[in-house]
């Protein structure tokens, strides 16, 4: 049976993801681990954000099989807290939402497997080091987006997506930054391998 061509457009596109980043960054609860090394200081549902990174999307080469399942997404995150159908291409995909206080969660599953995620509202709480020379060091169509996390840290926000034609992702840094408030570096992805770039307020 020839498989079926998924196409998915991103539920949270790069603009929406830049304002749920935006409104979130005053609404963060802060709070003092007992590091001693770090002194690391906190945002609330730091925890949720982590957890996102270990969902995982299926591939295009394995029938959009092998991301994760709805009862993996559930041992991190709960029951989910709103579910719909959508169409992608001429296949149908089971849409999920987990709403974590601010913090909005979606994943998109095909055949039981995640073949689109993503995280909005929400902003860490660190030491502005991100300086604009950090951020000049991308390479459009050279440094990935492992490559990026490397440089710039997490990011706050972000989303990633497989279809039948590539993996697109999305990821927005608004805290970490030096710069005045309202700062922001935007990346995108096709593939792990930086698209596009665009900040905002950068200084060194």
């Amino acid at each position: 049976m020839k498989s079926k061509k998924l196409y998915y457009v991103t539920a949270l596109v790069l603009a929406s993801l830049s304002l749920a980043a935006c409104s979130n960054t005053n609404n963060q609860t802060k709070t003092t681990t007992t590091s001693s090394s770090t002194n690391q200081i906190q945002a609330k549902n730091q925890d949720v954000r982590l957890s996102f990174n270990k969902v995982t999307t299926g591939t295009a080469a394995n029938n959009f099989q092998g991301g994760s399942t709805l009862e993996q997404l559930v041992a991190l995150f709960g029951q989910p807290t709103t579910h719909e159908q959508r169409q992608a291409g001429d296949a149908t995909v089971e849409a999920y939402t987990w709403q974590i206080d601010a913090v909005s969660i979606e994943a998109q599953l095909y055949n039981n497997s995640t073949i689109a995620k993503s995280i909005s509202n929400f902003s860490f709480i660190r030491d502005a080091k991100t300086s604009l020379a950090d951020y000049q060091k991308l390479k459009v169509g050279q440094t990935t987006y492992s490559q990026a996390v490397q440089l710039l840290g997490e990011p706050d926000v972000m989303s990633h997506a497989v279809s039948s034609d590539a993996e697109q992702g999305q990821a927005i840094w608004t805290s970490g930054l030096k710069g005045e408030s309202g700062t922001q570096i935007q990346l995108t992805f096709t593939n792990s391998v930086l698209a596009t770039e665009n900040q905002v307020g950068l200084t060194n």
